[in-house]
């Protein structure tokens, strides 16, 4: 890591921590709408929930909140081979290696992405909602997290909350994939839980969990035959070439095929803008891969959260950590298991 990227990481880390404000503070003052009260107020409960029912880490994240942070909280830039779903991958401290990297400013980004495109790779840059520290700060809920539904909001904090809890370090597609999971099933967990089961804040959110999953699908798909693709003795040239083709018509295929299936296809618009080249593929597939795997690992546990966090720990400490929850997928993982492996 340079210096002139450490220095501008932390400077957007403090600028973002100088502006929040106690959650508790606002909420008890009355210095906010309260549209802004009752998602604040949704914030708190879910963190508590995190903590309490799941054994999610919590630390201070989550109890403060960024007023003035209007629009992406930072941006991401991906990169990949052309003619392989091989991902660009950076350098941290502690954390190893990682297939992204962020910025604060749109224009350093951009910088990052061009500087790849000059090496070859495939470059993207996307918006991030919000991202973990991993308890090393207490990460705020920003205000451009509240624009979105109650549940979308609830999965990122999960989302977020489950990096605190786990991480492993240089494995970055099994802990997106494993937050996504755990923000998703947590959530679902929570609405139903926490709601009349004919609440509307239950359909709407088992309606965008259903509207994921056909995301998920897509995905997986567009993932699946690219990879074919890549994996056949044709020359890296005829492979980039015959690339163009999928990606012009998966596109289509999305708004003729999938966006019918959603319930509010219009959270979508634009969607199938993840199918531009290999990096765009990668850096969607961390978050809606195929899930499947997590849900038989959950089934097996009689949907117990906080077993499922303890059988992901175990993962996570595994050189294979898909391989470990294959494992327990083939042979069935007892509820009992969480005390066999701590």
């Amino acid at each position: 890591m340079s210096p002139d990227y450490f220095f501008h990481v932390a400077g957007g880390e403090l600028r973002s921590l100088s502006h929040s404000h106690s959650i508790d503070h606002l909420l008890a003052g009355g210095r906010v709408t309260n549209e802004t009260a009752s998602k604040l107020e949704l914030v708190r409960r879910v963190r508590l929930y995190a903590r309490d029912r799941i054994g999610m880490k919590v630390g201070r994240a989550y109890t403060t909140f960024e007023e003035d942070a209007k629009g992406p909280v930072a941006y991401a830039v991906s990169g990949a081979r052309k003619d392989k779903l091989e991902p660009h991958e950076w350098n941290y401290p502690i954390i190893g290696k990682y297939e992204a990297k962020g910025f604060f400013d749109r224009a350093k980004a951009e910088r990052e992405a061009d500087r790849l495109s000059k090496k070859g790779y495939d470059a993207a840059i996307g918006e991030v909602a919000g991202f973990s520290t991993m308890g090393i700060l207490p990460d705020p809920i920003r205000a451009s997290n509240l624009e979105g539904s109650d549940a979308e909001l609830a999965i990122l904090v999960f989302h977020e909350l489950t990096h605190n809890t786990i991480f492993k370090a240089g494995d970055t597609q099994f802990n997106e994939s494993m937050a996504t999971f755990m923000g998703r099933a947590a959530a679902k967990q929570f609405f139903s839980e926490q709601y009349a089961a004919d609440a509307p804040e239950v359909l709407a959110a088992s309606r965008h969990l259903e509207d994921l999953r056909v995301m998920d699908e897509y995905v997986t798909q567009v993932y699946e035959r690219l990879l074919a693709l890549y994996g056949t003795s044709l020359s890296a040239d005829d492979k980039i070439s015959r690339r163009e083709a999928i990606f012009e018509e998966e596109r289509e295929r999305f708004g003729r095929e999938f966006k019918p299936r959603m319930h509010e296809p219009a959270l979508f618009d634009g969607a199938e803008g993840v199918v531009k080249d290999n990096a765009t593929v990668l850096a969607a597939y961390r978050y809606h891969s195929d899930l499947s795997l997590y849900d038989g690992v959950l089934a097996d546990l009689h949907g117990n959260l906080k077993e499922m966090i303890s059988v992901l720990r175990k993962a996570a400490a595994k050189r294979d950590s898909f391989g470990y929850l294959k494992t327990l997928n083939a042979r069935g993982a007892e509820p009992q298991i969480s005390r066999r492996i701590r």
